[in-house]
């Protein structure tokens, strides 16, 4: 899966490895959440 969203620079690609992500892979998104702000209302 790809994941875009408008005002974001990077592109996350997440591994569907039996209903799971690879670990590196939250730790990206973790990443980009930070830094970006992004938090729901």
């Amino acid at each position: 899966m790809v994941f875009v969203r408008p005002g974001v620079k990077e592109i996350l690609n997440f591994q569907n490895v039996k209903g799971m992500v690879k670990p590196y892979q939250v730790r990206q998104f973790i990443k980009i959440v930070e830094k970006y702000q992004l938090v729901e209302d």
